[in-house]
Formats: C-alpha cells, structure tokens, sequence
C-alpha cells in the first residue's frame, strides 16, 4: 500500500511538473506577442514592419487624462515636429500649454471612438473629449479627429487635429 501511494504522488508530482511547463511555455509565447505588438523590430533595411502604435496613443490619453505632465512628455520623440499649432515645440512650451489647459478645466476625459492605421507611423484618433470649462462653469463636449505621427522608436513627432 505504502508503494502504491508513492507511485501516485509520484505521477501526481510529474502531472503538476507538465502542467508548470506548459504553463511556462504559454507564458513565454504570450509575452513574446506582447512584445512583438509594442516594441518597433527593425528589418534589415533599418524599416520597421507590422507594428501597431495604436496602444501608445491609449496610453498617451491616460497619461493626459491624469495630468501626468512628465508621463506625457515621454511619449514625444526628441524630435517632435508639431504639437497641434505648436512648430517644434521643447519641453517648457509643451508644459506651458498642458499647464494653461489644466488651470482652466476639470474632470477632462477622452472616450476613444476609433483609432485608424493610416500607414506604419500614421494613426487617426477619433475621440468625444469631454471637460469642465472653469470660465464658462459648464460641461462642454467635443468630436475630434486627432492625427499622431510616430518615429521608428513608437514616439510622437506630430500631432495636430484634422476636420
């Protein structure tokens, strides 16, 4: 009797080891896909094939949505090119505008409607943006289009709405 219990715990022990490998495995594939979605693979010729920045731009309005400036400002490129009517905005210019925005509205917040791949690096936001206008004491919602251009790195270089 005694043999027959360590025979089964043994199998037991074997069945939770195949289970912890599969598992393992499963685990492993998974991220693996993760990070084929979020992080750019350059192909030979230096290009970056099959990534979608649409996740970036998710987080980008949640970093904004928490007013989180220096969250927001990582998903620039150093490069940034335009920021709405902004050319060649720097960090101080960037702050100066989200800063002025925040001192004049509450309770802001983005419903994401859609989000189109136009081409690699060139994605369509299209948004219902609601907030608090302190001035004006009253709800105000807007439909927008957003353009976002990022650079090979999954950075923003553009952004600017489009009617």
């Amino acid at each position: 009797i005694h043999l027959n219990k360590l025979q089964k715990t043994n199998t037991d022990y074997q069945i939770t080891i195949m289970k912890l490998q599969q598992a393992h495995t499963d685990l492993q594939n998974e991220t693996n896909k993760l990070k084929a979605q979020t992080n750019p693979v350059p192909n030979p010729d230096n290009s970056i094939k099959n990534i979608d920045f649409s996740a970036n731009i998710r987080s980008f309005i949640i970093a904004e949505e928490n007013r989180d400036f220096n969250l927001i400002y990582s998903f620039f490129s150093p490069k940034i090119s335009r920021y709405y009517d902004i050319d060649n905005p720097n960090y101080s210019k960037l702050k100066n505008r989200y800063e002025y925005l925040w001192n004049i509205t509450r309770n802001s917040r983005n419903t994401i409607l859609d989000i189109k791949k136009i081409n690699e690096f060139t994605y369509d936001l299209e948004t219902e943006f609601e907030y608090y206008n302190i001035k004006k004491k009253m709800v105000i919602t807007v439909h927008s289009y957003v353009r976002f251009l990022f650079d090979n790195n999954g950075k923003i270089i553009e952004t600017y709405e489009i009617k």
